[in-house]
């Protein structure tokens, strides 16, 4: 499958759809743009830019990677995570607390970690990646804050700048972005990665979900070829709607993929 055929079949797939889709699709040969500043709320992929700017302070020494974290039952959160199953108190290092957030997607490590980076610093890095449509204005699972208006924003085209800064030099040095892709390709909750499963294509990515919210963003590597790919989708009746449109644009980046 060549660009030109991969482009009209996402369209396609994309226009019949239910509910509301955005998306950002970008290899070497293409970008593929539909409707990818329109805001939705960010679910867990807020959680890759606290991955970026954990990252970022680690490299210029105002944290440490390895040092031990104290977790009290006072931090335990709802929704998803492993944190909320262990006996606490416990300590953790930095570093498996970043990988808890992004491999279980644990909202109890999420908000420690938003605690110890300083909300400023984090919304200071979306400025820094200039990521327009990116809000970071509550913790996870925080429902009252929620119902005031604070809320966790994000477009597809922001997501996709976030995975390219993974990639690409510029904001964090190689050791850093080895180490994030290294978490995304532990992913446990996957969706696009589901279809993306050829024996010599790579996948990183990180999910988000809430009820009526469905996203994926991932980076397709194989060989020397690399596509990023960034998915927001709501206003679906039934949740079964958005895994069905995941596995069809799975099996197409999977076919372009192979090609390549």
């Amino acid at each position: 499958m060549n660009w030109d055929q991969f482009n009209r079949d996402v369209q396609r797939l994309t226009s019949a759809a239910h509910g509301r889709v955005s998306l950002f699709i970008e290899s070497d040969k293409g970008v593929i743009e539909i409707d990818h500043h329109a805001l939705y709320r960010a679910a867990s992929t807020i959680k890759i830019p606290i991955l970026i700017e954990a990252l970022r302070q680690a490299e210029s020494g105002r944290l440490d990677l390895k040092q031990p974290i104290s977790i009290s039952s006072a931090h335990i959160t709802g929704g998803a995570g492993i944190l909320q199953s262990l006996s606490l108190p416990a300590e953790m290092k930095l570093v498996d607390l970043l990988s808890l957030m992004i491999v279980v997607s644990d909202n109890s490590a999420t908000n420690i970690l938003i605690d110890l980076l300083g909300q400023n610093q984090i919304v200071q890095c979306l400025k820094v990646m200039n990521l327009q449509e990116t809000k970071l204005q509550r913790k996870m699972m925080d429902i009252e804050a929620g119902r005031r208006g604070f809320e966790n924003t994000t477009s597809a085209y922001d997501l996709g700048i976030c995975l390219k800064f993974l990639i690409e030099d510029g904001l964090l040095k190689e050791e850093s972005r080895a180490l994030a892709l290294e978490m995304m390709g532990r992913q446990q909750f996957r969706k696009l990665a589901y279809s993306v499963n050829g024996s010599k294509i790579t996948v990183y990515g990180k999910t988000g979900e809430l009820p009526g919210v469905s996203h994926d963003c991932v980076i397709v590597k194989k060989d020397h070829h690399l596509l990023y790919a960034v998915v927001l989708m709501d206003g679906f009746t039934q949740a079964e709607e958005a895994l069905i449109y995941f596995s069809r644009l799975g099996r197409l980046i999977e076919q372009y993929m192979s090609n390549s």
